[in-house]
């Protein structure tokens, strides 16, 4: 149905009563289609100006006076009936779509117009009922419809029908519905409507379809969590070539100590080169096929008695060749960037840090581990 829009009138004034005028909403065009959608609308508008009575035959014409030498005179009332007449009669073309409005160029008056457009779009014939019929029966609700769609398809025939004089009852209609449901997915609401002792309304089955709709709908996908950056530098406890400036540092977090009576488990990373759960990149195949000139650090198995330890990842690599970050398998990282770890807190062992970073050799006064 068109959307409703204001309409607008204004009062001529004529001696002794005014005439109105008439201006439906351009929005409102009649094509072949929305015969129904459009004289709902029409109908009501004219109704609430008092003008209904023009189209629907009861305010005729006045007949003009005859004298008794056999002339006529126009009856008084004729001009204003003229006139409000050509008005509503310019504003129902204005309502219609291109093609149709010659349909009613011969029409002397509204009521004469607006029945052709009757007997065009709303004639009762056997085979525009039985094309009707046929449409609604074998109407089904597409995969990619949904409920709201589907049920206005269903009604937009209904009142077809219903114009046509083959009103359908509520039964009828909701066993229409239910049959051009997908059985399965709607099987609930089926059951349910077929229980009632009593035919459920259109609005009610709407409702209920609605509902059901909602809880079956897919949801969304969780959103894939950000990677962080991630980077393993240097720590040892052997004392520097260089004179650097070594701080001891304390931390909030304590280490963790290992329980010699636990087994120790399996490794449950992912390798950063094929993505393979089980292994990390020193002992990876496909990336030692791949790159047969990187030579990866070998790690002995931690003694149960050992303290976590931050391991070395390096590449033989120099110059200018784009870095690589390894799996070093290390229990911690150090570092002296913060924003490289995602996670962060600071050293708390019993060992004095000192980190290595690049060329430099800088000393990080602050090292916090991951």
């Amino acid at each position: 149905m068109a959307d409703a829009a204001v309409i607008t009138t204004t009062n001529i004034p004529t001696n002794p009563s005014t005439i109105t005028m008439v201006n439906f909403p351009s929005s409102l065009k009649l094509t072949s289609t929305n015969y129904l959608s459009w004289k709902t609308q029409i109908e009501a508008f004219l109704q609430g100006l008092d003008l209904y009575k023009f189209i629907d035959g009861t305010h005729p014409p006045p007949l003009p006076t005859l004298k008794p030498d056999g002339t006529s005179t126009p009856h008084a009332d004729f001009n204003k009936w003229y006139r409000q007449d050509r008005l509503l009669f310019g504003a129902l073309v204005g309502t219609l779509s291109a093609p149709i409005v010659s349909l009613i160029n011969h029409a002397t008056s509204s009521a004469e117009a607006w029945k052709i457009l009757a007997t065009t779009y709303a004639s009762p014939t056997r085979g525009h009922i039985k094309q009707l019929q046929h449409r609604l029966k074998n109407l089904s609700k597409s995969p990619t419809q949904s409920i709201t769609e589907y049920m206005h398809a269903i009604k937009e025939l209904v009142d077809q029908l219903a114009i046509l004089g083959k009103t359908m009852d509520a039964e009828d209609v909701s066993d229409l519905i239910l049959n051009g449901l997908d059985q399965k997915t709607y099987r609930s609401v089926i059951d349910d409507v077929h229980a009632r002792d009593s035919p459920i309304q259109f609005h009610e089955l709407h409702e209920k379809l609605i509902n059901h709709e909602l809880t079956i709908s897919p949801k969304p996908p969780d959103p894939t969590p950000s990677h962080q950056p991630l980077t393993a530098f240097a720590a040892h406890t052997r004392q520097p070539s260089k004179p650097w400036n070594v701080r001891p540092t304390t931390g909030l977090l304590p280490t963790p100590q290992p329980n010699p009576n636990t087994p120790s488990k399996p490794y449950l990373g992912k390798c950063q080169w094929c993505f393979t759960k089980g292994h990390s990149l020193t002992t990876c195949y496909h990336f030692k096929k791949a790159h047969p000139h990187i030579s990866l650090p070998t790690y002995p198995k931690p003694n149960q008695n050992s303290k976590p330890l931050a391991h070395f990842a390096s590449s033989p690599l120099t110059g200018s060749d784009q870095p690589w970050l390894y799996d070093s398998g290390a229990s911690h990282h150090v570092t002296n960037d913060l924003s490289s770890l995602s996670l962060h807190a600071p050293y708390d062992g019993t060992d004095d840090l000192i980190i290595g970073d690049g060329p430099s050799n800088q000393s990080a006064p602050h090292p916090s581990s991951s």
